[in-house]
């Protein structure tokens, strides 16, 4: 961006003109200190006068001359040096200006797109709705099942609209979170209850290996992030397949793991599928009907919070796996 590169070169500017004040100030210094030393009598006149006054007189002329040469090369060679220091701190400024401004930019480039995005997940619910008004408006004499079908139509896209900006609001929250003691059992069963009828639908088998295994973190938002996997493994699989929802414990940690059979996460998705608002453009994006791509960043995001780590890798045997990783027990502070 030209704002950017506006503002790395005037933070330049600044960086380089501290450092160049600093430079000269310290050559007045050191200029002033060696003058002052060269400058000094020596030997003291009266030692002077013992040589005879011809003698006193050469000496004190050669004396001067190797002071004024002296002084001449000091002052070169600080000018050089910081002549020096004024290329080399001007590259070196540039590099630091960069680096400092550019967690901004990746911030701001970040917001656009996230603003770009958002407006265009809201603008195809809306339209869909708009569509569907103007439809039942412009037939005449529109049949009572026509009218049920337009306002179920509408209400479909009502509740995409109150999802996305539920989940937008959850993404933007940056309130901590009450972290305790727990066990996982309860919290998945609970989770999964929710999608049985997603899950039979399309005749995908439902598989909860819950232990009572103890985890520290908030329990709410650890249940809404094994429904986002939840949710996110049924989409992507075929019928007929199975999920597999399991926890153990690893070390210190208690893991939560989300499995199915699917096609899996491409390779080059996977270090950006919790990227907000990002879609693979392989299968998975064929099979991807109703979500917006801010589950898996909410997901990740209430992970954070939780303290907890959240990972997806491809299993050997097909289909992806997430893992949620909690500590046990609360951690101490140092």
């Amino acid at each position: 961006m030209d704002h950017f590169r506006s503002a790395t070169l005037k933070l330049t500017g600044w960086y380089l003109g501290i450092l160049m004040t600093v430079c000269l100030l310290f050559s007045g210094i050191i200029y002033g200190i060696t003058a002052g030393e060269l400058d000094r009598p020596f030997p003291p006149n009266n030692q002077l006068r013992m040589l005879g006054s011809s003698s006193a007189d050469v000496f004190r002329q050669v004396r001067e001359t190797r002071a004024a040469e002296a002084k001449r090369n000091v002052l070169l060679n600080l000018v050089a040096l910081n002549l020096l220091t004024l290329t080399i701190g001007a590259a070196t400024s540039y590099l630091f200006a960069k680096r400092t401004l550019q967690p901004i930019e990746d911030a701001m480039e970040a917001q656009a797109r996230f603003t770009s995005d958002a407006s265009h997940e809201l603008r195809t619910p809306l339209a869909v709705i708009r569509t569907e008004a103007e439809i039942a408006l412009r037939d005449k004499k529109p049949s009572v099942r026509s009218l049920k079908n337009a306002v179920a139509s509408s209400l479909e896209e009502v509740e995409r609209l109150q999802q996305l900006t539920d989940r937008l609001l959850a993404l933007s929250n940056t309130q901590p979170l009450e972290l305790v003691e727990f066990t996982v059992g309860e919290v998945l069963h609970t989770s999964a209850l929710h999608f049985t009828t997603a899950a039979k639908r399309k005749n995908i088998t439902l598989r909860i290996k819950a232990k009572d295994l103890p985890a520290y973190g908030n329990p709410d938002t650890i249940g809404d992030i094994v429904a986002i996997l939840i949710d996110n493994a049924i989409k992507y699989s075929p019928e007929g397949t199975t999920v597999s929802v399991t926890s153990r414990q690893q070390g210190n940690h208690t893991q939560i793991t989300v499995t199915d059979q699917g096609v899996g996460i491409p390779e080059e998705a996977l270090e950006h599928i919790f990227d907000r608002f990002y879609r693979a453009d392989q299968s998975r994006t064929k099979q991807y009907i109703e979500g917006h791509g801010l589950g898996l960043a909410l997901a990740k995001r209430l992970a954070e919070q939780n303290d907890a780590t959240l990972t997806a890798t491809n299993r050997k045997s097909g289909g992806a796996a997430f893992t949620l990783q909690l500590a046990k027990t609360r951690q101490p502070t140092r």
